[in-house]
């Protein structure tokens, strides 16, 4: 389901290259008319920003229609395709063709390809939290999976409405939450120590030949 979101999203960002690459097959006496197209999809979208995040109905709806699309992030700020808009329209406004399209044109295809590799993402706070004996509440991450198990050692959230339910709900089970607290607490303790750290350091430089006992 994840993969088949992020195929989605990496489709329409491939599909926005028409924009660079339409301004660049344009004629000089287009330059205009494709600021003043940005210019109205800009306005445009702001707009749809301003009550979908705002207007609890319309926040309903848009996520009935392009949740699965949404990083969590987007819950509460502007979407990437507004931003990519608005660096568009700066892009033709300020900068020569040249420029404007192969920057445009790097912004598209770097994120895409960025976004497709597997990102490890795990901060050091996944491990002090746990380690501090906190009840630890984080978003999600692929390979925060192979640090802890979620849902007994630690606790991750998709999306800014289910860390608020999942907030409420510890809230109101202490004893689950111990039980999740101190089971974070325990496996950090286990396997995330520094000295755990630097074995499998030196360990894997030993395997591969760079460090000689």
């Amino acid at each position: 389901m994840l993969l088949a979101a992020e195929l989605k999203r990496k489709a329409i960002h491939l599909a926005s290259l028409v924009i660079p690459l339409g301004y660049f097959a344009s004629p000089a006496s287009w330059y205009v008319w494709w600021e003043r197209a940005l210019l109205a999809s800009v306005i445009l979208s702001l707009a749809i920003e301003v009550f979908r995040l705002n207007h609890p109905r319309t926040r309903h709806v848009f996520r009935h229609f392009f949740g699965e699309l949404l990083r969590n992030h987007e819950e509460a700020t502007l979407l990437g395709s507004t931003y990519l808009l608005i660096a568009c329209l700066l892009s033709i406004h300020l900068f020569p063709k040249p420029v404007a399209v192969l920057a445009l044109s790097f912004l598209i295809l770097g994120d895409t390809h960025r976004t497709l590799r597997p990102m490890r993402q795990v901060r050091l706070r996944e491990f002090e939290a746990p380690m501090a004996g906190a009840f630890y509440v984080t978003g999600f991450l692929e390979e925060i999976g192979r640090h802890y198990e979620i849902g007994k050692e630690i606790v991750c959230y998709r999306s800014i409405p289910e860390m608020v339910d999942l907030c409420r709900h510890y809230l109101a089970h202490d004893e689950e939450r111990e039980r999740i607290r101190r089971a974070g607490h325990e496996r950090a303790r286990r396997d995330h120590t520094w000295t755990k750290r630097f074995e499998g350091l030196f360990a894997e430089l030993s395997r591969r030949g760079t460090l000689r006992r």
